[in-house]
């Protein structure tokens, strides 16, 4: 069985743009002295924290979004509200 999956998707031209791939995928953690309460943070590639504000930018600026198979958990990992845009539930 796989375990829980977080990707950052951009489009193609954005990515191209920021020099970055157009699905990177994002870890959970709460093995990262950022991590409080069992909350956890989310990891890019290089282990560098990925937060809200983060998000944020690249969804209002460069059309990204998160697909994940637990929204709640990014959402709470990010600090933002359960529900926010951008933030996709997928199943595969």
């Amino acid at each position: 069985m796989n375990g829980p999956r977080h990707f950052l998707i951009l489009p193609a031209d954005a990515a191209a743009r920021l020099e970055m791939p157009e699905r990177s995928e994002l870890i959970w953690t709460t093995k990262h002295p950022r991590s409080s309460y069992g909350l956890g943070v989310m990891l890019d590639k290089d282990d560098e924290i990925f937060d809200g504000a983060t998000f944020r930018a690249y969804r209002d600026g460069f059309g990204a979004r998160i697909e994940t198979d637990q929204p709640e958990k990014v959402c709470r990992a990010l600090g933002l509200p359960i529900g926010e845009p951008g933030i996709v539930k997928v199943t595969e």
